[in-house]
């Protein structure tokens, strides 16, 4: 993700800023718990701050340390909070395959559960910055999407080109 004090990430190639784009576009996420995110600042300054210790940790996992539900997601968004299969299913029906490529294949909320490990900071490390919902509404007001939903073309049919507007 971008940093905490720009707010932006110009890829969006992080599965997290796929999913959000997918969720705008159609105005849909699930119900379940939110994935994990890793502010790039806090990322490398955790990491330096880390391996300048006297006794560095082995492993870290600098990333929010307060799990929050997609239900703030789809407030932020403006979306409906809907079952899974309904959003993967209206995404299958909007969205291109070449967009979606492997992110609905699996069940989401697992490979969310799997990738939500605990917060593993260096000692002493301030997480002052753990308000979820601030720092996602600064993240979402900040970053600029494209309504990837598929196109309706003249004959009725959908092609695979995403519309040419931002949100």
């Amino acid at each position: 993700m971008g940093s905490t004090s720009l707010g932006v990430d110009p890829g969006l190639h992080y599965s997290w800023w796929r999913l959000i784009e997918i969720s705008k576009s159609i105005q849909q996420i699930w119900d379940g718990e939110g994935l994990s995110y890793n502010p790039v600042d806090i990322l490398t300054d955790a990491l330096v701050v880390n391996a300048l210790t006297k006794v560095p940790k082995s492993y870290l996992q600098p990333c929010n340390p307060v799990p929050y539900n997609n239900s703030l997601l789809a407030e932020l968004l403006g979306c409906q909070i809907v079952p899974l299969e309904i959003f993967k299913k209206t995404a299958q029906a909007e969205i291109s395959s070449m967009r979606l490529a492997k992110l609905l294949e699996d069940d989401c909320s697992e490979m969310v559960h799997r990738a939500n490990c605990p917060a593993v900071f260096p000692e002493g490390y301030p997480t002052a910055w753990r308000d979820n919902r601030a720092l996602l509404d600064f993240y979402l007001q900040n970053q600029s999407f494209r309504d990837i939903k598929k196109k309706r073309q003249h004959d009725g049919k959908f092609s695979d080109a995403a519309r040419d507007h931002t949100f």
